[in-house]
């Protein structure tokens, strides 16, 4: 997912292929639906690349997903969600931190009476390996059946699963990119909006996973 390096990691990715690259001789290959145009000249430029493949005018011809945005916080908004698996649809819930994540968790169970493994679960990096497989496995079993996915970033590249509507808070724009990639993912043209976009929870900026800006 090289669109998704932060500035470090894609500095020592570069000098560490260049390196390599004159050694073996090996020729290289960049795959990505989401290649900002900054990168694009990036990776151009320092791997002296001659052939750069553009497909995403294929993108273009497809709607899978159509977004509002709501200037107020995802918890206000949990009737709307549980409405949704009223209706037998399969929503993700995407907040930025594990502790929001967990919160939401708690507020489905003690004051809407759902039930943890059964109606909804909350899933993100901090789970031990075991507790993520067995996730992980309870989502994959229920991808037909509606239910809640309350997840945090984890979702945006670990998942290969496809919901109906989701409800994310706000985060930067590739991070939305990749959240909206488990939403109608196997569907064309959509007509209804299908994402809902929520203002953040920042309860730390120094801590928190995005930054303003």
């Amino acid at each position: 997912e090289v669109h998704l390096l932060n500035p470090l990691m894609l500095d020592l990715l570069t000098f560490f292929v260049k390196k390599y690259a004159t050694a073996y001789n090996f020729k290289i290959l960049f795959m990505s639906a989401t290649l900002p145009s900054a990168l694009v000249k990036y990776l151009c430029e320092n791997f002296k690349i001659d052939r750069f493949l553009d497909y995403s005018k294929g993108y273009e011809e497809k709607r899978r997903v159509l977004w509002e945005y709501i200037d107020d916080q995802i918890e206000n908004y949990v009737e709307s969600i549980i409405k949704e698996i009223q209706k037998g649809k399969k929503v993700l819930v995407i907040v930025n931190t594990v502790e929001d994540a967990n919160k939401l968790g708690k507020k489905l169970e003690s004051n809407y009476k759902l039930s943890y493994g059964e109606d909804f679960i909350v899933f993100h990096a901090r789970s031990m390996y075991k507790d993520r497989i067995k996730k992980e496995k309870w989502l994959k079993n229920n991808q037909e059946k509606p239910h809640i996915a309350i997840t945090t970033q984890v979702c945006e590249v670990s998942l290969d699963l496809s919901y109906d509507i989701m409800f994310t808070e706000l985060a930067s724009l590739p991070a939305l990119v990749q959240r909206f990639g488990r939403v109608n993912r196997y569907g064309d043209k959509t007509k209804n909006i299908n994402a809902y976009i929520f203002k953040p929870h920042v309860k730390n900026p120094q801590s928190y996973p995005y930054s303003e800006t």
